[in-house]
């Protein structure tokens, strides 16, 4: 059985980046005018939202969210389940495995019947 380390790995990079991104977006909200805020120093909003429009603008982000993660479990289940088939690799070396057991045995046979006769 193979580990889940890689799994919960990505599943840990990708929660700290998401709430991240979740944490900019706040920021995100508030772009500079290059020129003026060059000159002045001074940051100035873009557009001011309303509460409500603040609120319907975090519900779509979360509904936009929660569809990139649905597809990114997909895409993960999709992977785990190709990793857990045997690749090529694995096969090749079940082969060689099982040759190298066959080969030992005839070589300890051959190896008896070369010292049975002069006993």
């Amino acid at each position: 059985m193979k580990s889940n380390q890689p799994t919960q790995h990505f599943l840990w990079v990708s929660s700290i980046l998401l709430t991240v991104m979740l944490l900019m977006q706040p920021a995100l909200l508030f772009a500079t005018n290059d020129n003026e805020s060059r000159q002045s120093g001074q940051t100035e909003p873009v557009q001011q939202y309303t509460c409500s429009e603040l609120g319907t603008l975090i519900i779509n982000q979360q509904k936009q969210c929660t569809q990139s993660l649905r597809s990114l479990k997909r895409d993960m289940a999709a992977l785990q389940q190709k990793m857990d088939q045997p690749g090529i690799q694995d096969i090749t070396a079940g082969i060689g495995y099982i040759l190298g057991i066959f080969g030992t045995a005839a070589f300890v046979a051959s190896r008896r019947k070369h010292t049975k006769p002069n006993q």
